[in-house]
């Protein structure tokens, strides 16, 4: 129902606003895994990555968030720091 949507600010953390135009040529990443666990332990999800031009804050490194899906699914999530990555501009 539109009537209770609620507005919320959209916050784009600062990790993700780099501009990478004319950067040198090879761009360095720092990579997180996002681990998926579903409540209950019914299935398994594909593995996804995340790569970031900075690091993300330590808050965020340790937080677990549980995303509420259709149907009354429960999925645990958590970002595993899996260290940095170079690509060169052949990459």
């Amino acid at each position: 129902d539109l009537s209770r949507a609620e507005l919320h600010e959209t916050v784009v953390p600062s990790a993700l606003q780099v501009d990478w135009r004319g950067s040198a040529s090879h761009l360095t990443f720092h990579f997180y895994h996002m681990n998926f666990v579903p409540k209950p332990r019914d299935r398994c999800y594909r593995r996804f990555g995340l790569f970031l031009a900075l690091p993300l804050p330590k808050e965020a490194e340790d937080m677990k968030v549980d995303l509420h899906l259709s149907h009354g699914r429960i999925v645990e999530t958590k970002l595993i720091p899996s260290g940095v990555i170079s690509f060169s501009e052949t990459e």
